[in-house]
This record gives structure tokens, C-alpha cells and sequence, in this order.
């Protein structure tokens, strides 16, 4: 997978720093292969070989498919939902 496959990228939140994280890691929402993906940037290897496992396994109906990946990034499902910054957990006890 090549990363300029990813048309039509959108950041996954709005902010000055356009795909990047907080803490520098790449981040969008985009269309690769005529389908709707979430891609991010990965720390090491070991982290899509995760991923792929998780993806190939019973654990991963509760996490997003995994659709390709290059070594630095994942593509995986888009699946749409609400915006997390509507949620409020102020009203949580731990």
C-alpha cells in the first residue's frame, strides 16, 4: 500500500496541526480503494502485527478490520459514530 493511494484525506480532529497528533503521529480519515478508512501512523512492527492479529481473531468483531498496511501506517475500516469530544465524564467515579 501506497500512502498517496489515500484520496480525499480529512483530519480525524480539528486542529492547527492537520494530520498529526498531539504527540506527532499521523492521523485522517480518507478513500482508498473506493471505501471509507481511518489511516494512522504506527510506532514499530510489532504494533500491525498486533493489529493483523487482532483482525484475523474472535477479538476483532470489537475493533475496526484492518484493510492494508505499509510498515509505517494502517488503514482500517471507517466506522461511522459519534464525535467523542460530545461526550462528557465529568459524571464518572472510579
Amino acid at each position: 500500500m501506497n500512502i498517496k493511494e489515500i484520496t480525499n484525506r480529512v483530519p480525524t480532529k480539528q486542529r492547527n496541526t492537520h494530520y498529526y497528533s498531539k504527540i506527532g503521529n499521523w492521523s485522517f480519515f480518507g478513500d482508498y480503494k473506493g471505501q471509507r478508512v481511518k489511516v494512522y501512523s504506527v510506532q514499530n512492527k510489532e504494533q500491525i502485527d498486533l493489529r493483523v492479529f487482532i483482525s484475523k481473531h474472535k477479538l476483532g468483531k470489537y475493533f475496526p478490520k484492518v484493510i492494508a498496511s505499509n510498515g509505517k501506517f494502517i488503514v482500517e475500516e471507517f466506522i461511522e459514530g459519534k464525535k467523542s469530544n460530545s461526550v462528557s465524564y465529568t459524571h464518572l467515579t472510579l
